[in-house]
């Protein structure tokens, strides 16, 4: 059996209405034609510039619906929503989520230092047991 073949054409309207998600381009593709797989949608986008350019018309498009619909949420009062822009957008102002250890300089630091700080219990240090006691007279 012969495979089909696409044209540009159609493989840019399979991306645009499958939002740029390939194995959905494939399916739709598959759908009106007979067969496509993923990686045949891969290869044209490859192959393309039109496609490739495409692609990313449609990828930043839906960038830009997820940004409205977190700034909505934001608005809205989500907190989620409002945590997450300042951990991504507010890193300028200091909103920045730091994972491992940092010295005594904020700088980062490989390996976990514990300082334990002990109440006074009026007792000095431990004496040395090969020296006599003070309070021996």
């Amino acid at each position: 059996m012969n495979k089909p073949k696409f044209k540009v054409e159609h493989v840019e309207e399979a991306l645009r209405a499958s939002g740029g998600v390939v194995s959905d381009a494939a399916q739709k593709l598959a759908e009106a034609y007979g067969s496509c797989s993923p990686a045949s949608v891969r290869n044209y986008i490859r192959c393309h510039k039109s496609l490739q350019r495409v692609l990313e018309e449609v990828i930043e498009a839906n960038l830009d619906l997820a940004e409205s619909a977190l700034l909505t949420a934001i608005a809205q009062g989500n907190m989620t929503a409002v945590i997450f822009y300042l951990k991504t957008k507010g890193r300028s102002r200091g909103y920045v989520e730091r994972y491992g250890y940092l010295n005594q300089n904020d700088q980062p630091s490989d390996a976990p230092q514990y300082v334990v700080i002990l109440p006074d219990n009026g007792r000095g240090p431990p004496a040395d047991p090969n020296e006599p006691d003070a309070t021996e007279t």
